[in-house]
């Protein structure tokens, strides 16, 4: 994204047509790095996994060779039906340092959404990245 720095709100709509095996490293998603806080870069996604609708809240940072990714907050935010449309909504407010997640169904009745608040204080990013991305790990 063209000056991901001001970009406070994405909003997507998706559509996981069919997925299979381990979920957790296949998704449709949003998301990006939003500030830091005390221990490192802090990220935000709100995705379609499987036949679930999720967000997540983790910092990201080295401890020498190794990237550290603990998990601040991450929960289902509704059953969803592969093959049905969704709109992924993240906002980012940073005056009060709260993430909202949203996910709503455009084939079902799917309306829900989350909010999460950084603990302590958060200091701006060095590498704002912000955007819309579909995910497939190979695990070896």
């Amino acid at each position: 994204m063209k000056n991901p720095e001001e970009i406070n709100e994405i909003k997507a709509t998706v559509r996981v047509s069919s997925i299979s095996g381990d979920y957790g490293f296949l998704n449709a998603r949003i998301g990006g790095a939003f500030c830091r806080d005390s221990n490192g870069e802090v990220f935000a996604r709100v995705a379609i996994d499987g036949d679930k609708a999720l967000y997540w809240v983790y910092t990201e940072y080295w401890d020498g060779d190794h990237l550290v990714e603990p998990s601040l907050a991450g929960e289902s935010l509704a059953d969803v039906t592969q093959g049905n449309d969704y709109e992924l909504t993240l906002k980012w407010d940073e005056p009060t340092a709260t993430f909202t997640f949203a996910v709503k169904g455009l084939n079902d009745g799917v309306d829900n959404s989350a909010t999460y608040t950084i603990p302590g204080p958060i200091s701006p990013i060095d590498n704002p990245r912000r955007g819309i991305g579909i995910v497939g790990w190979v695990i070896l």
